[in-house]
This record gives structure tokens, C-alpha cells and sequence, in this order.
């Protein structure tokens, strides 16, 4: 089988099924499918091989926050391919407190928050000055809060915990890196939480959503043989 390197996408749409023949069959199948006209965006599923990109602060962008890995990815459309503009090392929830998985929005953003501990952590749910005023807090300088489970994105008190599965739920990152995501990522963009960014898939709504509904074929960089593993 040619295993050289393709721009393509595992794609899901009405009108097109893989054959059931032999591996050859699929890898031609694969191949007309690169060579096909679309009129809707597809599902995309994400590779390790994503190329790296300037951002644009004007367009859409979606993040993918890689448990496995611990890294926080920003996404974006560029010339019909999918970029990786931005990525940081983070830290995701301990095995008591593992932080949840799925596809979140993010629905506010804070600059030196406050914090107010939930019941689990201090029954008095004493507030905690801001970063600047109380170098303790542990959201650090900025939070980026999410859709679901009351977690968020945001900065950390104990940088030495990047990299490892360590907080109550959150993602956290280095203050520096958190003042990128915060200058970066507006409120409600998309938010994908996974196990394992190899493998995830962008939802077809969300991909309309980066290419601003553009008719044109979004794809990701892999191997032809990487693609067909996930027939």
C-alpha cells in the first residue's frame, strides 16, 4: 500500500460508504474521496502531524485540551487546512478528581480572579484575593471559564504541576501561557476535552464553524495508512 504522506481527512458525510473489499479497495476509495467535490463541511479526525500556523485573533478557532499528552491546543482555518496556532503544556485533574470530558464552550473569561474554593475543598468557601494581591490563588492570572462541571481553563500557583495529572478538575497552565490562551480565545469558542488528541473528532458543525461555512474541503495533515486505521 503507498503510505506516502496526503493531505486528507476521515470524513463523514450522506452519499459516500467506504468498500468492504480489500485494503487496496480502501486505499482507492480514500483516494476519491481526496478527489471529490463536497458541498458541506465534514467530521475531521485530528492527527499528531497537525502543521503549526501564525493565529489570526479575527477568525475562528476552536480548543482541544490533550489529557493524554497534557497539552492545550488552539485550532484554526488556514487555506483550506486545519493549523495548530497555538499549544501549551497544562495540567488535568488527579485520578479522585478527573477533569471531564467532551465538547464545552467557553462562557466567561477573568483577569486576577478571585477565588472562591468549592465546598469540597473548604466548607467555608473562604474567597482567595486575586493573583497580584495574594501570590496563593490558584487560578493565577486569568480564568477561562467553561460550559460544564464548573471547571475552567486558567493559570496555577504551582507551575511544578504542569505535566502532570494534578488538580481538582481544571486545566491549568503556566501564567505566562495562560495570558496567551487569554489574549487569544474569545467567549464561545468551542472546547474539546479528550483523552487522546490522535484520533479526536471536530463535529461537522464545528468545522462550518472554522471555515465560516465555506464549501471548500477541510482537511488535516496524515498518512494514508494512518486514515484507513480509522475505517
Amino acid at each position: 500500500m503507498n503510505t506516502r504522506s496526503l493531505f486528507c481527512a476521515a470524513l463523514m458525510f450522506s452519499g459516500f460508504a467506504f468498500s468492504t473489499g480489500t485494503s487496496q479497495a480502501l486505499a482507492q476509495d480514500a483516494k476519491n474521496l481526496l478527489n471529490s467535490p463536497i458541498t458541506s463541511a465534514p467530521a475531521i479526525l485530528l492527527t499528531d502531524d497537525i502543521q503549526s500556523a501564525a493565529p489570526n485573533k479575527k477568525a475562528p478557532m476552536i480548543v482541544v485540551v490533550d489529557k493524554e499528552k497534557h497539552i492545550t491546543h488552539v485550532l484554526q482555518a488556514s487555506q483550506g487546512k486545519l493549523v495548530d496556532v497555538c499549544h501549551v503544556p497544562d495540567a488535568t485533574g488527579k485520578k479522585s478528581t478527573p477533569t471531564p470530558e467532551g465538547r464545552m464552550k467557553v462562557i466567561d473569561k477573568k483577569w486576577d480572579p478571585i477565588w472562591k474554593p468549592p465546598v469540597s475543598i473548604d466548607p467555608v468557601q473562604k474567597k482567595v484575593d486575586s493573583f497580584t494581591k495574594n501570590p496563593h490563588n490558584p487560578l493565577g492570572v486569568a480564568w477561562l471559564g467553561l460550559s460544564q462541571g464548573c471547571i475552567g481553563l486558567h493559570g496555577t500557583c504551582a507551575p511544578n504541576s504542569i505535566g502532570k495529572n494534578a488538580s481538582h478538575g481544571c486545566v491549568r497552565h503556566r501564567n505566562q501561557d495562560i495570558k496567551k490562551l487569554y489574549g487569544l480565545v474569545p467567549v464561545g469558542t468551542p472546547v474539546y476535552i479528550v483523552s487522546k488528541f490522535a484520533g479526536t473528532k471536530l463535529l461537522a458543525d464545528d468545522v462550518d464553524y472554522l471555515t465560516g461555512g465555506a464549501t471548500t474541503q477541510m482537511v488535516a495533515h496524515a498518512d494514508l495508512s494512518e486514515t484507513l486505521s480509522h475505517i
